[in-house]
């Protein structure tokens, strides 16, 4: 035994002298031709890289191949050989095959760093024996230092290939990142063809450049190469193959891969903005030329550059706006201005002008007119030009100074009758009263209290008439008393009156005000029916001025109505304006024009949601409110909103957490309304919650009902206000330093949607504790189902209405 070890050393001593002429697994071989698998006791001295096999189960390793691989010992011990090698050591050919081929096997360490290794196995009995010799000087990370190097810098997608089979053999993390689940984790990819972990590749333009490289051994270059075979669709790559070359052949490849489908998309979208800019621009042009009031672009020098034609009626010189002729202006005052005080000298001063009266005086004619003007800045915050757009209000002007006169003709008519007429509110107590009434009060040396409380009434068969059967009090209690003919006795004096009264209610129909009509009939009893006729035209003149007011009412909501669709004309060009800027220069743009380009896009989602908020007032005040339900998954729905608003809430430092009883409620329901009470009512929690804080969002299900909550951690609401919160422009916070924006619309358009939707709004709130919504909303079934939009779509539109709900917050 002693004999074969000195013989065993000998073997090794020659193999590490003469290891660069001699392959070591001659020695090996010439070993186990001599000695068999009983010497293999003293290969553990001589540090060989084997392992012992029986019954194809791994019974014995050499610490030399535990060193090589990295597993340790109890992790393999007793495990079947075959799992050994093309498992964990991801071994890809057989063993037979190895030894027979002339070419280097490769494995993988449990590390999965690579390893080139040659092969022998020798058979005796049921016991097996295989080394796993490394090759001297082939570990990639030594060769290829550089390499190395260059996939730990992450900035584009690094691979190391195999040039025989384009097994995959290092990768850095983004490379991975660019493949398809499971392969994007280096576990389920490294050993693994390239076939295999990219879906797709067999026949694609890439197999042809790899195929190219290998064959011509020149690097190969793509550029925003196209790929479809990834799961998450069509692709574009930016990618370079360099061949690596050994011995005279191509043993290795270098990918380098960058992704630009986003480059290429961007690029593609561009175009196809550039071509709905043009055909936007088209109609609006057609637009611009069929609206009925005036709009025109003023240049720095007063030049009209754009305009329709209703500008001729405002513009005496269309040609040059500084060569105005014989035109004269006129504030509401009637008083002149000049021309620094119009509404195109103020937006060429960079101030923007809203609902500017200005009375229009040509040697043709008087135009009166309501103008709007915004100043358009360039790219170094200057003003270089203006828009304006102008409202002939001349015929609501009239319509208003006929009312006046007719409300001037009424005073005189009412001070000149010979009727005492009395206006008293709930409390009898007298608002207003003509000089007639004076005078009666006078004749009867009493006040209106004292007539109504304190003097006794008698019918003309001298009956005494109670108290709250008097004209007064038949008033306050909602009646007319049309012609009632009583007596008065009062201080030794005997009066005969006609007395006449009506109520008027307010719009809830509770009684707001009375107005008494009396007159001393005692010597003028024979013209009792010229009276009455005196009294009938009375009221009809009351009733003209209530329908007088009722129009200039109406009129007012029309023209607030038509203000703010107005407004989205030039909402819709800045915006237009804005993303032109971006989508074309932003590569120009200074960070301080890009600081105010983003302060302008906020702004106009500001003025947009204000526009958009009195629309839906009127229209929800109107009852114009219309519902489209449809089953969706109300669980899976409300929480993309909110995973779509946490990045929001999270600039600000706020947590916004969702959480239901139920993982999945399919209800009919209009999508967008729920949205928009949503969106709302995380809006003001936003808004009011510090930084720090917490938002808790929750659905409940309550039988035939199921209840939204939103409850924040905020500043609280005053238990004065929690009636009045959901009423039009109530704010909470009124001060000149308060941290947010808004116009107190929001939460009354909350309440008409709720309502509209079937349900209910409740508030529960305490000062410096935070505030709690509940909106309470039946589970309704409907036939129609919703459209399925991808989230993508979703994503979208989401952002955009969060981008106008919270366009008020500052952050």
């Amino acid at each position: 035994m002693a004999g074969r070890f000195v013989t065993l050393l000998a073997y090794a001593t020659y193999a590490y002298l003469e290891q660069i002429r001699l392959d070591r697994e001659i020695i090996f071989s010439a070993f186990l031709n001599d000695w068999g698998i009983d010497g293999v006791n003293n290969l553990q001295h001589l540090g060989m890289t084997y392992i012992k096999i029986f019954d194809n189960k791994a019974i014995e390793f050499g610490d030399a191949f535990l060193e090589l691989t990295k597993f340790e010992k109890n992790e393999i011990l007793n495990m079947d050989i075959s799992h050994i090698l093309h498992n964990l050591l991801r071994l890809h050919r057989d063993i037979l095959e190895c030894m027979k081929s002339q070419e280097n096997s490769l494995i993988f360490t449990k590390e999965l760093e690579p390893r080139e290794v040659r092969i022998i196995q020798k058979i005796t009995g049921d016991e097996k024996l295989i080394f796993l010799n490394e090759v001297p000087n082939s570990r990639i990370d030594e060769k290829f230092p550089y390499l190395q190097a260059l996939g730990l810098t992450e900035m584009s997608g690094v691979a190391f290939y195999s040039a025989a089979d384009h097994r995959l053999i290092k990768a850095n993390e983004t490379y991975l990142n660019f493949l398809d689940e499971p392969f994007n984790k280096m576990d389920n990819c490294i050993g693994k063809r390239i076939d295999e972990i990219i879906s797709g590749y067999k026949g694609s333009k890439a197999e042809e450049i790899w195929e190219d490289v290998f064959n011509t051994g020149k690097a190969g270059n793509i550029r925003e190469s196209r790929f479809d075979g990834y799961k998450r669709g069509i692709t574009y790559w930016d990618s370079c193959i360099i061949p690596i070359y050994e011995g005279g052949k191509i043993k290795y490849f270098v990918e380098n891969a960058t992704e630009v489908t986003e480059r290429v998309l961007n690029r593609q979208k561009i175009e196809e903005q550039n071509k709905l800019i043009i055909e936007q621009n088209k109609k609006l042009e057609a637009i611009l030329h069929n609206t009925a009031n005036g709009v025109f672009v003023l240049s720095k020098d007063n030049r009209v550059h754009i305009a329709n034609g209703e500008v001729r009626k405002y513009i005496y010189d269309y040609a040059d706006y500084r060569n105005k002729g014989d035109i004269k202006y006129y504030d509401s005052e009637s008083r002149e201005m000049s021309s620094d005080n119009l509404p195109s000298s103020k937006a060429l001063r960079g101030e923007t002008v809203k609902n500017l009266f200005v009375t229009v005086k040509t040697p043709e004619n008087t135009i009166n007119t309501v103008g709007c003007a915004r100043p358009i800045f360039d790219e170094n915050g200057n003003v270089e030009s203006a828009v304006l757009y102008i409202q002939d209000v001349t015929e609501l002007v009239q319509s208003k100074e006929k009312i006046q006169k007719q409300d001037m003709q009424l005073e005189a008519i009412i001070n000149n009758m010979s009727d005492a007429i009395f206006i008293f509110d709930k409390d009898y107590k007298c608002i207003l009263k003509n000089q007639s009434a004076h005078n009666f009060e006078a004749y009867l040396e009493s006040n209106f209290y004292d007539i109504v409380n304190n003097m006794k009434y008698y019918n003309f068969d001298g009956s005494e008439i109670a108290l709250e059967d008097t004209p007064v009090f038949l008033v306050r209690d909602g009646q007319r008393v049309i012609d009632k003919v009583l007596s008065i006795k009062a201080k030794q004096k005997d009066i005969y009156v006609g007395v006449s009264g009506t109520p008027i209610f307010d719009e809830k129909g509770n009684f707001s005000l009375g107005v008494v009509v009396c007159r001393n009939i005692s010597t003028h009893i024979k013209f009792e029916k010229d009276m009455r006729d005196k009294q009938e035209a009375l009221i009809v003149a009351e009733r003209r001025e209530k329908e007088a007011l009722e129009n200039a009412i109406k009129i007012k909501d029309e023209f607030l109505t038509t203000i703010s669709h107005e407004f989205k004309t030039p909402l819709t060009v800045i915006n237009a304006a804005i993303q032109t800027i971006y989508s074309l220069y932003e590569s120009e743009l200074s960070e301080n024009v890009k600081k105010h380009l983003k302060r302008i896009h906020t702004n106009y989602y500001r003025q947009l949601k204000l526009v958009n908020n009195l629309i839906d007032m009127s229209k929800y005040r109107e009852g114009h409110i219309q519902l489209v339900r449809q089953d969706v998954d109300i669980i899976s729905m409300t929480g993309e909103i909110i995973k779509f608003i946490q990045p929001i809430s999270m600039q600000k430092g706020v947590y916004l957490q969702f959480d239901s009883d139920l993982e999945s409620k399919v209800l009919a329901i209009d999508e967008e309304k729920y949205e928009r009470i949503l969106l709302n009512l995380l809006s003001n929690a936003i808004k009011y919650t510090p930084s720090g804080k917490s938002i808790y969002v929750n659905i409940t299900f309550k039988g035939q009902y199921f209840v939204l909550t939103v409850r924040d951690e905020g500043l609280g609401i005053p238990i004065e206000k929690h009636e009045c919160i959901f009423e039009h422009f109530v704010k909470v916070d009124t001060s000149l330093t308060r941290l947010t924006e808004g116009t107190g619309i929001g939460l009354s358009l909350v309440k008409w949607i709720v309502s509209a939707l079937g349900g209910s709004i409740s508030l529960e709130s305490e000062v410096g504790v935070g505030s709690t919504f509940a909106v309470t909303l039946p589970v309704i079934k409907s036939k129609i189902k919703s459209t399925k939009k991808s989230k993508d779509k979703i994503g979208n539109g989401i952002t955009h209405a969060a981008a106008i709900e919270f366009s008020d917050i500052y952050f």
